[in-house]
């Protein structure tokens, strides 16, 4: 759960009430995470069980991978989908070929890293200047 994870759990939970697990693989990050008061999961999302243990007894309605590495994002939507899981689905992607494979593996939502960026800071620049916001 880097910035990018740690980023979604906050907003899913404290903008729009939404429970949130997040899943993080360092044992140390797991523990200050906690710490902070982030309900967070140790575990592997790359892992070949791992998807099986978190969507079978849980109910799981959406998934969000944002993971740094496209390769490990959709290794892990490989195993999502053969776990079972039948939510919705979100991701970031790092470039245009990333974002088309991301939709052609039925990722629901994909933001293009870069461009949601570049429109964040857009809108932080605004807000902080106070500037009024066109049609």
């Amino acid at each position: 759960m880097g910035r990018v994870g740690a980023a979604v759990h906050r907003r899913l939970t404290t903008a729009y009430g939404l429970r949130a697990l997040g899943i993080e693989h360092d044992e140390a990050r797991v523990a200050r995470l906690r710490r902070k008061g982030v309900e967070v999961l140790e575990g592997d999302a790359t892992d070949e069980g791992f998807w099986e243990r978190v969507s079978a007894p849980h109910k799981v309605e959406l998934v969000v991978l944002a993971m740094p590495f496209h390769g490990a994002n959709m290794a892990a939507l490989t195993m999502i989908r053969e776990s079972g899981y039948t939510g919705e689905l979100a991701a970031v992607a790092r470039d245009d070929t990333d974002l088309h494979a991301l939709k052609a593996a039925g990722v629901t939502s994909v933001l293009h890293i870069y461009t949601g960026s570049g429109t964040a800071l857009a809108d932080q620049v605004a807000e902080d200047l106070n500037l009024q916001r066109r049609g």
